[in-house]
């Protein structure tokens, strides 16, 4: 697609043509919709068609303007024309508007021009471990990374025979003395590493990572130096994982450790039915994502729970792995409450014949505290849980779509058998009748079960 060009203009230049020209591009309200589509994962051209409601061709011509401007990629994968969000584009695009419109301002350096992030070691005493642990992390990390350590019952000092270990690897703790772990340090850290302060740990909206070190404290000095070179091979390891490309510095130390540490976890199961770039791409949109609010407390966990979620259907969805069970997908409109206790109910009853997974159109910041009570009183835990939107590869792979109250905005894709279940919403209900909803839940689950799976005696 050619755009047109202007004739120099006082106080304009081409690359203000060129943002204004990528910037009609999207207005659009069908190129909205297909970028909105396109976040929730990769999708083909025939699909977006059929979601978006309009012909192949028009569709076409609607994403050759996009492409043309930046916005988007496409790839061919066998027999299907898939289309890529490239969002970075998208943000960088607003980002130009910023500076055309500041010209005249000061630049203000990103998020990524700073500091990489401080992470803090823990432990019961700071008498030992974290200090050795956060003196071998300053010796070897790069520019912008830097440790400190705290304890949650500060000794009066630090160990002898941990400074004498130290000191025979060339690093000084004599001088350093044992301090308080407060919320507010545990809480500016881009990492939070914790050995063996347990329930003392403070719980703070961070990643965070338990080591299982051994406490040196009263143990003879080559035994400590044991701790100490281990405590070494965890930190380089620890700073392996922090060591990104630029182009991820927007992601806190922390984050990028859970990267590499969720990328260790599905590669190989992944990569060689999806290809290394994508399952890279899934994990890191995920961390994105749920780096917020409450769920950095379980970042890790969370991460590469819904990245394999993800990354499985995605493979279903493309013929690359085989279905051995039903998919069922339960979707709502915040995945707060109705949805994650279908989907809870179903794995709790299919004993391993079905799998179950939920998403909302609008996701809420947490699962609401009554439904986890509710949930409880079955054995089920939800405390972990993080609400997700749902995204065209789960909806691809589901054999059946469940919807509960998100109307226009539930997903709808060929191919694909649809329920719709008028179950109230549960948000803001005394407990009382969100075990009504519970219950409800499992008795329609239960006869779900018996159409999927064929067992009349599904509990």
């Amino acid at each position: 697609m050619r755009h047109r060009s202007l004739q120099p203009r006082p106080g304009l230049d081409e690359h203000a043509d060129q943002v204004a020209a990528r910037l009609r591009a999207l207005a659009d309200p069908v190129r909205l919709r297909l970028l909105a589509l396109l976040a929730r994962g990769d999708c083909p051209v025939g699909v977006l068609a059929a979601a978006v409601g309009v012909g192949q061709s028009l569709v076409s011509f609607h994403l050759a303007a996009l492409r043309d401007a930046g916005l988007i990629t496409t790839e061919r994968v066998g027999r299907f024309t898939y289309v890529r969000l490239q969002l970075p584009a998208v943000a960088g695009l607003f980002g130009e508007v910023t500076d055309l419109i500041t010209l005249d301002q000061p630049h203000r350096p990103g998020r990524g021009g700073g500091p990489m992030g401080t992470v803090v070691f823990a432990c019961v005493h700071n008498a030992g471990r974290s200090q050795m642990a956060a003196a071998w992390f300053n010796q070897l990390a790069p520019p912008g990374l830097r440790a400190v350590s705290a304890g949650t019952r500060p000794a009066d000092q630090v160990h002898p025979e941990v400074v004498q270990a130290m000191a025979e690897a060339g690093i000084d703790l004599a001088r350093v003395r044992p301090k308080s772990l407060t919320d507010e340090l545990a809480a500016e850290a881009a990492l939070l590493v914790t050995m063996g302060c347990g329930e003392d740990c403070p719980t703070v909206a961070v990643p965070r990572q338990e080591w299982p070190v051994a406490d040196p404290a009263g143990r003879p000095l080559d035994q400590v130096r044991a701790i100490r070179d281990e405590l070494r091979e965890r930190v380089v390891a620890l700073l392996a994982e922090l060591d990104d490309p630029a182009a991820d510095q927007d992601l806190g130390a922390g984050e990028r450790a859970v990267v590499h540490r969720v990328l260790r976890a599905l590669q190989a199961r992944f990569g060689p039915l999806l290809g290394a770039g994508r399952v890279e791409r899934v994990v890191r949109e995920e961390v994105r994502r749920l780096r917020g609010g409450q769920a950095r407390v379980f970042l890790d966990v969370l991460v590469e729970r819904h990245a394999r979620e993800r990354l499985r259907a995605l493979a279903q969805a493309e013929g690359r792995l085989a279905k051995h069970i039903p998919e069922l997908l339960f979707v709502c409109v915040r995945n707060a409450g109705r949805s994650q206790m279908a989907a809870a109910l179903a794995e709790q009853a299919g004993h391993g014949r079905v799998h179950a997974w939920s998403a909302g159109s609008q996701p809420a910041g947490g699962v609401d505290p009554q439904v986890v009570r509710a949930m409880a009183e079955l054995g089920i835990d939800l405390a972990a849980n993080a609400p997700k939107p749902w995204t065209n590869e789960l909806v691809r792979a589901a054999d059946v779509v469940v919807t509960m109250g998100c109307g226009d905005d539930c997903p709808v894709f060929p191919g694909v058998r649809y329920l719709d279940w008028p179950v109230p919403d549960p948000a803001g209900r005394p407990l009382a009748e969100v075990r009504r909803i519970r219950d409800d839940l499992h008795h329609r689950v239960k006869d779900l079960l018996a159409s999927a799976i064929g067992d009349e005696e599904a509990p």
